[in-house]
């Protein structure tokens, strides 16, 4: 794994400290810009509209108790990501008792009925993100993720789908408030 990697050397938590961290963001126009964490915020220009951000325009997923629809979506992943989903998807189950499932826009959500959607998976050509619904709530968020309540992971490998920040993010979901 590269020193570039987000959990390459993932410090113990330092919430909100983030000094010196660069992001890359769109402003109104769609055009890319660059922040870095402790200055000010990048102004955006008045007469640009403003994107939604985070869920504000979304409607959450009908929940249901059974995965099936989880099971056929993994098994139509590229197959170099199908282990590392497997195993996002076997470690989310184990940690979290009672949840529900559903699969909406082709990615799953888990949930628990009294804290909503917990955790959200993204399956891309080569990395899979993990998204946090609370994550911005967890006392070490994941690295990725600044809009909303909403952070998250991104691996490429097995190896990285099995280091403990990502256990600890798993259960630690299972407490904070998601996305209803």
């Amino acid at each position: 794994m590269g020193s570039d990697h987000p959990l390459a050397g993932h410090p113990v938590c330092t919430k909100g400290d983030l000094s010196g961290t660069t992001a890359t963001h769109r402003v109104g126009s769609g055009r890319l810009g660059t922040w870095t964490a402790g200055a000010a915020a990048p102004a955006e220009r008045a007469d640009m509209p403003k994107d939604v951000k985070g869920n504000a325009g979304r409607k959450p997923p009908e929940p249901s108790a059974s995965r099936a629809d989880i099971e056929e979506w993994i098994r139509r992943q590229m197959p170099d990501l199908q282990p590392i989903l497997e195993l996002v998807d076997d470690s989310i189950r184990a940690t979290i008792p009672g949840l529900q499932y559903a699969l909406k826009r082709k990615r799953p959500y888990y949930g628990l009925p009294e804290l909503g959607w917990l955790i959200e998976v993204a399956a891309y050509d080569v990395s899979v993100n993990v998204v946090f619904h609370g994550g911005a709530d967890f006392e070490c968020p994941p690295p990725l993720g600044t809009t909303g309540r909403t952070r998250y992971v991104k691996l490429s490998t097995l190896e990285e789908a099995q280091r403990p920040e990502l256990q600890g993010w798993v259960e630690e979901a299972s407490r904070i408030p998601g996305w209803r």
